[in-house]
Order: structure tokens, then C-alpha cells, then sequence
């Protein structure tokens, strides 16, 4: 199947900013002045907007030109790795709760480790060893406890 990357990546991006400004004022409480919590998300959303439409613009005259487009192909062993990736990362957020932080993320880097076939285990000595250190970074210096 042939996909067009600057279409998709427009349209993508043009419908989650476009969330986003719907989305922003049930998730953020309104401050009490006029820059609020809410100036800087919508701030991205719009820059986001704008650009996703700064692409599509530009592809549209691409076609207008009739010029090479920007197509690669996909295989379903690459979807199949997509789909393999989304898994690996949903079953994360939803382990994240029961088991913690710490062996959530461990898992989850490992995980990831094993799924792009890595076999030194230098990779997963630094790993675990970077999971614990943003994990005391938020409990003693941000004072933010992760769950």
C-alpha cells in the first residue's frame, strides 16, 4: 500500500490540535488572571494547527506542479511491528498502576529492548539504571511522587 507521508502527517496533526483546543478547557482549570494554565497548550495547539496546514498547503501545491511525491511503501510485517509496539506500550499504561513505576518501567524498556533485538546487556544495565534515576530524580528533587 502506498501512503503519502505529508498528507497523512497534515491531516494527523490538524485533527489532535484541533482536539486539543476542545479538549483543553474540560482538562485545565481557567486561571484566575489572563495567562492561565491554558495560555501555553493553546499556544501548541494552535502552532500545531498552523503548521499542519502549512504542510497540506505545500503538498497541495506540490500536485499542483505535478511534481514527485513523497510516497514510501508498507508491508504488513511492518504493521504487524506497528501493531506489536502499540500492544507493548498499552500494556505498559496499564501496568503502570498495579505494579509501579519502577518494574512497569523496567519491564517496558526491556520490553522494547528485546522487540529491536538488542543482545548486549550494557543496553539493559543502563536502562534499568536510567529508570531508577528519573524515578529518585522526581521523589527527592521534584518532590513528586510516581506511582
Amino acid at each position: 500500500m502506498k501512503i503519502n507521508t505529508n498528507l497523512c502527517t497534515g491531516i494527523l496533526f490538524l485533527v489532535l490540535g484541533t482536539a486539543a483546543l476542545f479538549i483543553i478547557p474540560a482538562q485545565i482549570p481557567a486561571g484566575h488572571n489572563d495567562y492561565g494554565p491554558r495560555l501555553f497548550p493553546y499556544i501548541v495547539s494552535v502552532i500545531m494547527i498552523l503548521s499542519s496546514l502549512g504542510v497540506l498547503a505545500e503538498e497541495w501545491l506540490r500536485n499542483r506542479k505535478k511534481q514527485k511525491k513523497d510516497y514510501f511503501e508498507v508491508d504488513a510485517f511492518e504493521l504487524k511491528r506497528v501493531g506489536l509496539m502499540f500492544l507493548i506500550m498499552t500494556v505498559y499504561i496499564f501496568l503502570i498502576e498495579p505494579l509501579g513505576f519502577v518494574l512497569s518501567s523496567t519491564l517496558f524498556v526491556c520490553a522494547i529492548l528485546v522487540f529491536f533485538k538488542s543482545k548486549k546487556p550494557v543496553y539493559y544495565i543502563v536502562c534499568v539504571a536510567l529508570v531508577a534515576a528519573i524515578y529518585y530524580g522526581f521523589r527527592i528533587f521534584l518532590k513528586v511522587y510516581l506511582p
